[in-house]
Parts: structure tokens; C-alpha cells; sequence
């Protein structure tokens, strides 16, 4: 998580999940070598059965990927707007005014580990979008959410 610009009428925060990424891709690549090297490829083609493991774990990979994609969060006072773009293969942007936004609401571990989204911003729709994403296993997640969260508010006031 990276704060981009900080004005006084502007706050972007852009994050790029390149550790969860190369987390994924780590697993995939140890996954993919013992399919490898831990079987034997059967003498018999129609005893294929182990290989049914290469499209899971593409579709894995496919999912983590986009899963977790780049969020960059503008809040801009002279528009009025907040714009949220996601990013992986294709560009998707969401645009709604400031004042929609309710409260931000603090996402807290669970028996699973960290939240990948530990900030959001709730609309008076109740909508809840994501500040930025994170993998806390790398990191003091709760203090960098704590930051993010106050920087937001500050802004917001």
C-alpha cells in the first residue's frame, strides 16, 4: 500500500498485491514441480487420473490472480468524487460522490489469519468498497490499517 498524493483536496492510495502475488506463484511453482518430478507419468494413457491436479491448479491461480487485483482509491474534494479503479486484466473504475460515504469501517482478523481488504469505505447504500489491499502476513498489517484509516478520516473531515 502506497499513499500516491496527499493534498488537501486530493488522497489517492494505490496497492499492488505483489506479495500475495508472489506468494501464489511460489506455491503454484512448488505445486507444479512435484506434479512433476512426484509422479510418474502412467504407462497406460487411460490412468491419466493425476493429472487432473494441472487445470485445479490453474483455476487456482486464475482465481488468487483475480482476486487480488491493484485498487488504486481517489478521493477528490474539487470533484466531489471518490473513484475506485481495479485492475488486473481488465480495468474496471466505479465513481459515486463523497457524500455517499457513510463511515469506514475496519475489517478484523479471524481464525483464518488476516483480512485481505482491512479498510472500507461504507456507502449510505451500504455498499462496502476496499481502501487497498494487503497481505499481513508480510507486515504489521493493524498498524498500516490504523494509518489508512486515519488518513482517510483526516481528509474526510
Amino acid at each position: 500500500m502506497e499513499i500516491r498524493e496527499q493534498t488537501s483536496t486530493k488522497l489517492v492510495i494505490y496497492s499492488k498485491p505483489v506479495k500475495i502475488w508472489l506468494f501464489v506463484s511460489l506455491f503454484f511453482v512448488m505445486e507444479f514441480y512435484m506434479l512433476l518430478f512426484g509422479y510418474e507419468i502412467p504407462s497406460n494413457p487411460e490412468q491419466r487420473y493425476q493429472w487432473i491436479v494441472i487445470p485445479f491448479m490453474g483455476f487456482t491461480l486464475f482465481f488468487f490472480y483475480s482476486w487480488l487485483t491493484i485498487i488504486t482509491l481517489t478521493l477528490d474534494k474539487k470533484t466531489g468524487m471518490l473513484k475506485l479503479e481495479k485492475q488486473l486484466l481488465t480495468k474496471t473504475t466505479l465513481e459515486k460522490p463523497l457524500a455517499e460515504i457513510s463511515q469506514l469501517e475496519l475489517s478484523q482478523a479471524d481464525g483464518e489469519g488476516t483480512p485481505i481488504h482491512p479498510v472500507h469505505l461504507v456507502l449510505k447504500s451500504g455498499e462496502k468498497l476496499p481502501a487497498y489491499s494487503t497481505l499481513g502476513w508480510f507486515s504489521n498489517w493493524q498498524i498500516e490499517q490504523q494509518e489508512v484509516a486515519n488518513t482517510i478520516t483526516r481528509f474526510l473531515e
